[in-house]
């Protein structure tokens, strides 16, 4: 049997999968607007931990991870460069599972508590995360420049759109948190920020799934009993 990835297939389906938990996020907060209850269903909601689109999200990363492995290991069959690749994706998969475990929510405290923060730095694990991200992309400039320009393009946006929901609106949503709580306001950013992230991860697949069917070809996944 072979299977083979389809890059705008792969791209269709995740998008129908994030709608669809978009849907079921709304639909948490239907028990408090019926004042049934104070806080939304935990399991479908996107600012709770461990539940359906924690996992989704640690898949979509986990899926970048993978792809990144796949251009590590054609590179160096190709006799080519791959410690960036594999770089790529052990950032990736830390990035996973910090999504899975929340290690950052401990980071947060520990800052927190260290530097005295609040307003847009309430959620403080956003300062040594944003160090990390400017020594990364510091990094990765001279090989991001020697990549297809279209390739180029895909990954240039599927980051932006995460650091900018991971990072950026991180911070309206602490300064929210901060002076007024859980408000309806605070839950509209909480939902931006994560759609931001799900819609980056799946720009970043886009990109390096279209990668590896441009340039690495008679790539194929065989399952076989001999």
């Amino acid at each position: 049997m072979e299977i083979r990835l389809h890059p705008k297939k792969i791209v269709l389906c995740l998008s129908i999968m994030v709608v669809l938990l978009f849907f079921l996020h709304c639909l948490s907060y239907l028990p408090v607007f019926l004042d049934w209850c104070v806080i939304p269903l935990i399991p479908l909601n996107f600012d709770c931990e461990g539940n359906l689109p924690t996992l989704f999200s640690s898949f979509l990363l986990g899926f970048c991870a993978l792809l990144a492995c796949i251009c590590a290991w054609a590179a160096r069959k190709q006799g080519l460069k791959s410690f960036h690749w594999w770089l790529m994706a052990i950032i990736f998969l830390g990035i996973s599972i910090d999504e899975s475990i929340q290690f950052h929510e401990a980071i947060s405290g520990a800052v927190q508590d260290a530097l005295n923060t609040g307003g847009y730095l309430l959620f403080a694990w956003v300062i040594p995360y944003s160090v990390l991200v400017v020594v990364i992309v510091a990094f990765y400039i001279p090989f991001f420049f020697r990549l297809p320009i279209r390739m180029r393009k895909w990954m240039a946006l599927g980051a932006l759109l995460y650091v900018a929901g991971g990072l950026g609106v991180e911070l309206p949503e602490s300064y929210r948190y901060d002076h007024y709580g859980e408000d309806k306001i605070y839950h509209a950013l909480v939902t931006l920020e994560e759609l931001l992230e799900m819609t980056g991860c799946i720009t970043f697949i886009y990109a390096l799934s279209s990668h590896i069917d441009r340039h690495i070809p008679n790539i194929s996944l065989r399952i076989t009993s001999e």
